[in-house]
């Protein structure tokens, strides 16, 4: 969504370096000529004089590096004398993402993939040379620069660093040559340096940005779903992302168009990467994968089992020894240990009206053969979702049977699934509302819910403070409904929400969540029941997000506008009085006393025993 990965985690710095985009660029051409998509931000033709009579470089199709057979052929006739100097030169300049930003001192490795046209059909090159230069967006200032000779007929990779003499944040890079002729060139690629080096022992460059990775890092996420949600299933089938086309050498990755958010990805970020991804930030992986059902279409039953294997052949590769088939593909690129997988979800999300229908999975089945509802939304009510899930379920369960499959709706209690995912994104009010939606949810007789996601996107700015608000009440919803501690809240029905969780195996430190959705200043009357009432410490330390702007947001310019602070609350006990600022999130750390009333391990009575009440003044 938003260029996450292409044009940001994702370290590569050239945009559709492959030229594999063309054969999407008719969906997105303003240019009179459709091959020539200008209004994206990609590729253009070298700055030359207004006067001078060049063609624009062309795009062909033939036989080149890449798999997709898309090259691109940058051809300029000799210009006589007098003209501008800079027309004799031919080539492309590529824009990057929003620019290519380089840092003075900073290093550059690009590599490119070249041949001279005219020697394979002609024995010979009317040119001995190409460069790649960062330039200025005019080109007029050229930060850095390197040349390649030796051109030849067939394909060869050439290599080499830049490093720019000047910091700029909307640079470009060029590739031109001298004279008159055609040079044919394939994937185009510019990775810091450093990236380079630190993926010597892989396939690929190392393929994180380290500034957005170390961000990513600080945020200590549980999970990580990957490759996404709509990203997965894509518009049509026929752009749904498809693992084995992002393994393997980025060079042979075709890509495709992200239809759903509107770009092309080169797919570097593949399935191996979002595994290193995993390990980086130490989290928990959960892989989601296509189930023959898209936006637009989908595909039958009898139909599906080529997915189905697809999907058993990524758990292969994630998992599977390294002698074996897709195994050793992971080993040759720079994994021989596997790694663990615990949670796969089959298909992308649920839809609403399935689940406040609350029907079971045989009702499901039957009302649609029977032609009594319409199921219109994604992805339960959408043609084949349920019948192919239930082919996944049988055989990833009969393969893998430790995985904690994920559907995509509700089907009832005796459902075949471990887990239903459930998604929201709405404004700041109902996103505070919803606070209480699994309140009457028990493991007993519910699968258990995943909230993968869920944000404030109307009336939440670019990341707002109100939007910040709503969308932690609404966790302590999922908090109150976990198992680890039981928290009654009687508060404010409109203002204030609240949660509690033990911080440690012993539960002897609590965290209390506690939110004002509201301009107004509110105090809370805190109360702690059970054996643990009469071990609280009397310090406490809180920390704080509030902001009395309910719209401010963060930005590059003022990257700590909103932040959080904290001090130290001295006065606790059994109960005590807190007071909350507007617009807030905070998180009060408690500490106990032995007795493990609020423990995990302890029976339902004593967590019960052990609750948090709160009660607004």
């Amino acid at each position: 969504i938003g260029h996450a990965g292409e044009g940001g985690l994702y370290a590569e710095l050239v945009q559709d370096r492959s030229f594999d985009a063309l054969a999407a660029a008719t969906g997105f051409h303003a240019s009179p000529d459709p091959r020539l998509p200008l209004d994206l931000p990609m590729l253009a033709a070298t700055h030359r004089a207004p006067d001078v009579p060049v063609p624009p470089p062309t795009w062909d199709s033939g036989a080149s590096f890449s798999s997709k057979g898309d090259y691109l052929k940058a051809q300029q006739d000799r210009l006589g004398a007098g003209h501008d100097p800079r027309c004799s030169r031919s080539g492309i300049v590529n824009f990057g993402y929003w620019g290519v930003y380089v840092q003075e001192k900073e290093s550059y490795t690009i590599s490119i993939y070249a041949r001279a046209h005219e020697a394979s059909l002609h024995g010979r090159a009317d040119f001995d040379r190409f460069t790649v230069s960062l330039v200025s967006e005019d080109l007029d200032e050229v930060y850095a620069s390197t040349s390649f000779d030796k051109l030849i007929g067939d394909w060869h990779e050439f290599s080499g660093d830049l490093a720019p003499n000047k910091t700029d944040t909307n640079a470009r890079l060029a590739v031109t040559f001298e004279g008159s002729g055609s040079l044919v060139i394939d994937m185009v690629s510019l990775f810091p340096t450093e990236n380079v080096e630190k993926g010597k022992g892989l396939m690929n460059p190392w393929p994180f940005r380290q500034d957005l990775l170390d961000a990513l890092k600080a945020l200590k996420p549980a999970f990580l779903r990957f490759p996404g949600g709509c990203y997965i299933e894509g518009d049509w089938m026929r752009n749904a992302f498809m693992w084995k086309d992002s393994v393997g050498p980025n060079e042979a990755r075709p890509g495709h168009m992200n239809g759903v958010w509107g770009y092309w990805s080169t797919d570097g970020l593949g399935l191996f990467e979002y595994m290193l991804m995993v390990e980086e930030l130490k989290t928990e992986p959960v892989w989601v994968i296509n189930n023959g059902v898209a936006h637009g279409d989908s595909i039958a039953p009898p139909n599906v089992w080529p997915l189905v294997q697809d999907a058993l052949d990524s758990l292969e590769f994630i998992m599977g020894p390294p002698d074996s088939k897709w195994g050793k593909l992971r080993a040759d690129m720079g994994r021989e240990e596997p790694w663990e997988l615990t949670y796969m979800a089959i298909g992308n999300e649920a839809s609403p009206a399935l689940l406040a229908a609350a029907l079971s999975l045989p009702a499901l089945l039957g009302a649609r053969r029977a032609r009594r509802v319409v199921l219109p939304l994604p992805d339960c009510g959408k043609p084949y979702y349920l019948e192919n899930y239930l082919i996944f379920f049988g055989a990833l369960r009969a393969a893998y049977p430790h995985l904690r499959l994920i559907s995509n709706c509700h089907m009832g209690g005796n459902a075949p699934t471990d887990t239903w995912d459930w998604h929201i994104y709405t404004n700041p009010q109902d996103m505070f509302n919803k606070r209480h939606e699994f309140d009457n949810s028990r493991p007993e007789k519910d699968a258990y819910i995943f909230a993968s996601e869920y944000a404030v996107t109307d009336g939440g700015g670019w990341g707002n403070v109100i939007g910040a608000v709503s969308e932690a009440a609404f966790m302590t919803g999922l908090e109150r409904n976990g198992e680890v501690v039981t928290l009654a809240a009687y508060v404010h029905e409109d203002k204030v929400a609240a949660s509690a969780t033990c911080q440690s195996p012993a539960c002897d430190r609590i965290a209390l969540k506690i939110v004002n959705f509201s301009s107004m200043r509110q105090v809370v009357k805190v109360a702690l029941h059970g054996k643990a009432a009469d071990t609280v410490a009397e310090e406490g330390q809180i920390e704080t997000l509030h902001s009395d702007e309910p719209e401010a947001e963060n930005s590059f310019d003022e990257p700590n506008k909103v932040a959080p602070s904290s001090s130290t609350v001295n006065g606790l006990s059994s109960k005590f009085t807190l007071k909350l600022e507007a617009w807030s999130v905070n998180i009060l750390q408690v500490r106990l006393g032995d007795e493990p009333s609020l423990a995990r391990s302890g029976a339902a009575s004593a967590r019960r025993e052990g609750s948090v009440r709160l009660a607004v003044s």
